[in-house]
């Protein structure tokens, strides 16, 4: 991440406000060939810059925003999916933060916390934090679908417990997790529809392996991971058999190289970047 600061005090526009502030750059970019379900492969390049504008006003008060710009044709590694092509700008959010509260605005821009596939999207949240505790509130202007959605959560020790949800019937889920050295062991248990899954994860020096399970519907995943020496794999399977396997492998200077390919005869390969 570069950063160009203004150490100097200047006029904007005929208003005479007084700008002193920090402008981070963070760059990203991928190039590579990839297939989606056995359907024909496909060449995929793009690059991403995010603008990270702050500062902070006499009274302590920190503002800030982002501004989005990308190119190219995106492929999401992760999700094994092709984005599409992209190209333009882009805004992220407006921020102002005091202490452990901040207050966040981007029109359509905000997902709900309980479930961010919901028809419409929020525009406002509000996020504390203090003394091991956290809250999140989001609201929408509009409430087309959700009108707000909610995050709590509380850390002791190695205890962590969350409860999200919205405002649509009984939409709230209860999680519970516990961590102590190399292990980790969580329950879940979602309202609507009602359901409990448990599980949990172990490292062994390079190796990591966790599993899930839910005691209603009898769905399970498993899954391992190996990192070490800029080298890492990971693989996943479950109850239908739907198996995920990827790796990369870090070249050095932000570079690294990186490879997948999944049950349904989807499959990537190419480079990944951080400038």
């Amino acid at each position: 991440m570069k950063k160009v600061l203004f150490a100097t005090t200047a006029l904007v526009a005929s208003a005479g406000i007084a700008a002193a502030g920090e402008i981070d750059f963070a760059a990203t970019g991928g190039a590579g060939v990839a297939s989606e379900a056995g359907a024909d492969a496909f060449i995929y390049g793009f690059a991403e810059l995010d603008v990270l504008m702050s500062g902070e006003a006499d009274n302590g008060l920190t503002f800030g925003a982002k501004i989005d710009i990308d190119a190219g044709r995106k492929y999401d590694i992760g999700d094994f999916e092709d984005d599409g092509t992209k190209g333009g700008v882009g805004f992220g959010d407006f921020w102002l933060a005091f202490g452990g509260a901040k207050l966040s605005f981007d029109d359509d821009g905000k997902d709900d916390l309980y479930d961010d596939g919901v028809s419409d999207d929020h525009d406002i949240q509000f996020d504390f934090s203090k003394a091991g505790f956290m809250m999140s509130l989001t609201m929408d202007a509009e409430a087309a679908a959700s009108e707000f959605s909610y995050k709590l959560a509380y850390t002791t020790g190695g205890f962590t417990g969350t409860l999200t949800g919205n405002d649509l019937a009984d939409n709230m889920e209860l999680h519970l997790m516990y961590a102590m050295n190399n292990y980790s062991f969580f329950v879940a248990h979602d309202f609507l529809p009602a359901e409990t899954t448990i599980g949990g994860s172990a490292t062994f020096n390079a190796v990591t392996v966790g599993a899930e399970f839910n005691i209603d519907n009898d769905d399970w995943e498993i899954s391992v991971a190996y990192a070490e020496n800029g080298l890492s794999i990971a693989a996943s399977t479950d109850q239908d058999d739907e198996w995920e396997l990827a790796g990369s492998y870090d070249l050095g200077g932000g570079l690294s190289a990186v490879a997948g390919v999944k049950y349904d005869d989807s499959f990537y390969l190419g480079v990944a970047a951080s400038f």
